[in-house]
C-alpha cells in the first residue's frame, strides 16, 4: 500500500533526497510508523497530488522520535520550561537587599525597610505575574498531548519573555523612587506586554482545531476564552503606561484591575465555555444531526 502511494502521489521526477526519503520509509518500520502517523494527522484540504509532498515535507521537519518516546519528549519539553520558571521567579527576589551599616540600630533599619516599600510592591507584582504565567503554561500543557519544532521554538521565545522579567523588574526596582524616569518603567511595562503577547500566541497556536495537539476537543468559547485572558495583562500594562505620563502614582494602581478582571471579569464566558463543552449540550448537537442522517 506504501509502495502504492509512492506511485500515484508522488512527483514525476522526484529529487534524490525524497528518493532516499522514501527508502527509509519503506525499509525501516519505526521511519514507516512515524510516516503513517503524519497521514493520520492530514489538514482538510490537501489534494492526492500534493500528498506525498505535503507528507515529506512536514516529516522531515519534525524531530523523528521513537513512537514510544514521544510522551518522554513532552515530559521534557515541560521539565525544561518548569525550570526556566523556577529561576527566573527566584531572581526576582535578588535585587531585594539592604546595604550593611555600619552602626545598625532599629530606627536606622526600619528607615530602610520602609525605603524599600515601593521596590518591595514592584516584587509582589512581579513575583504574582510570573506566578501566574507559570500556572496558565501549565493548563495549557495539561491538554497538550504531543509537540512540534515549531512549538518548542515558539515556547523558547515565550521563556524568552519570561527570563527578561528579573531584568526589568530590577530596573524598575532600583528607580522606583525616581517616578519622573519613564524608561524603567516603559521597559518594564513592554516586557509584561510582550510576555502576555506569547502566551496568547503559545495558546492559539496549540488549542487550533486543525493541528489536533489537544488530548481532547475543546469549545470555541474556550479557546477564545484563553485568548481573553491572556490579552487582560498587556491591555492593562499598556493602559498603566499611557496614565504614567500624567500620573505615575495612579498608573501603579491601575496594575490592581489585573486579578479583578482575571478572578471576575471573565466569569459570564467561562460559564459559556462550560455550557457549550458540558455532556447534555453535545447530546442536544448529536441528536438534531443524527436525525438529519436517518433522513
Amino acid at each position: 500500500m506504501l509502495r502504492q502511494a509512492f506511485l500515484f502521489e508522488a512527483p514525476a521526477r522526484p529529487t534524490v533526497g525524497r528518493v532516499i526519503f522514501f527508502s527509509r520509509v519503506l525499509f525501516n518500520p519505526v521511519e514507516r510508523n512515524i510516516f503513517n502517523l503524519s497521514k493520520k494527522l492530514d489538514p482538510p484540504g490537501i489534494k492526492t497530488g500534493n500528498s506525498f509532498t505535503f507528507h515529506f515535507n512536514k516529516y522531515m521537519q519534525e524531530p523523528k522520535h521513537d513512537m514510544e518516546r514521544l510522551g518522554f519528549q513532552l515530559e521534557r519539553f515541560i521539565f525544561f520550561t518548569d525550570g526556566v520558571f523556577a529561576i527566573s521567579i527566584t531572581l526576582l527576589i535578588i535585587d531585594l537587599k539592604i546595604l550593611p551599616q555600619e552602626f545598625p540600630t532599629d530606627a536606622s533599619l526600619w528607615h530602610a525597610l520602609s525605603g524599600m516599600s515601593v521596590r518591595f510592591l514592584g516584587f509582589l507584582i512581579s513575583f504574582g505575574i510570573v506566578g501566574h504565567y507559570w500556572s496558565v503554561h501549565h493548563r495549557i500543557f495539561g491538554y497538550v498531548i504531543r509537540s512540534s519544532t515549531s512549538l518548542i521554538w515558539l515556547n523558547l521565545g515565550y521563556l524568552l519573555s519570561v527570563v527578561l522579567l528579573p531584568f526589568s523588574s530590577g530596573l524598575l526596582g532600583e528607580y522606583s523612587t525616581h517616578t519622573e524616569l519613564k524608561i524603567p518603567y516603559g521597559i518594564y511595562s513592554f516586557n509584561m506586554v510582550l510576555t502576555g503577547l506569547m502566551n496568547c500566541w503559545l495558546w492559539a497556536y496549540v488549542s487550533h482545531p486543525k493541528r489536533k495537539m489537544l488530548s481532547r476537543e475543546i469549545s470555541k468559547a474556550r479557546i477564545r476564552l484563553g485568548i481573553y485572558r491572556s490579552l487582560v495583562i498587556p491591555v492593562i500594562f499598556t493602559l498603566s503606561f499611557l496614565i504614567f505620563w500624567w500620573f505615575p502614582v495612579v498608573s501603579r494602581l491601575v496594575l490592581l484591575l489585573i486579578p479583578v478582571t482575571l478572578h471576575w471579569g471573565m466569569r459570564g464566558l467561562e460559564r459559556k465555555a462550560e455550557r457549550d463543552e458540558s455532556p447534555s449540550r453535545k447530546y442536544q448537537l448529536e441528536i438534531p444531526a443524527a436525525e438529519g442522517r436517518g433522513k
